[in-house]
């Protein structure tokens, strides 16, 4: 890679939004969590999403707002208060598929998180494997669903398991209890 090349490339503002995924933790936020993250395995690479920091050595961080993105374990760039996605000078061409899986996350969170901890085990909201019968049928549990305000307990479990199955992977198994 050609390091030129790379401190020279131009940011690069993304046209979808992300408002759903900064309205999502501003719920978090506002439910009391401090540092609310999210994370995926996407195409075998970790995603997480997390907050800039507020402020640095006292003084308000330009960033404050932003959500981080790092792909990969690499920093890719940031979605901003209102949404956009700026990526970073040196992001890859190779994050822009797990931008689009954002951006379908963005739109509808419940479902396509629920769907991805339903296919990985694990949930999306806190990073911990799911082990009860409602949170592998729900996809996360029932402390995420209070801090991130997603649905819990509405349905009977007998329901869930015929209208919970996922989408986004059919080949997933849903569990009878």
């Amino acid at each position: 890679v050609n390091m030129a090349t790379e401190y020279n490339a131009p940011k690069v503002e993304a046209t979808f939004p992300f408002i759903g995924i900064v309205t999502l933790f501003g719920t978090a936020l506002r439910k009391g969590l401090k540092r609310p993250s999210l994370r995926f395995i996407f195409d075998g690479r970790k995603i997480v999403l997390s907050r800039a920091p507020t402020e640095k050595n006292g003084v308000a961080h330009p960033n404050a707002g932003c959500l981080y993105i790092k792909y990969d374990n690499q920093y890719c760039g940031k979605i901003t208060q209102e949404g956009s996605f700026i990526a970073s000078r040196g992001a890859l061409d190779s994050t822009h598929a797990a931008m689009q899986f954002l951006q379908v996350f963005s739109i509808d969170p419940t479902k396509v998180g629920g769907e991805y901890g339903r296919k990985n085990g694990a949930c999306c909201f806190c990073g911990q494997g799911l082990s009860d019968g409602r949170s592998l049928i729900k996809g996360y549990g029932p402390i995420c669903a209070d801090h991130w305000e997603l649905p819990w307990g509405e349905e009977s479990e007998e329901n869930l398991t015929r209208k919970e199955q996922s989408d986004l992977a059919p080949d997933a198994p849903i569990i009878e209890l």
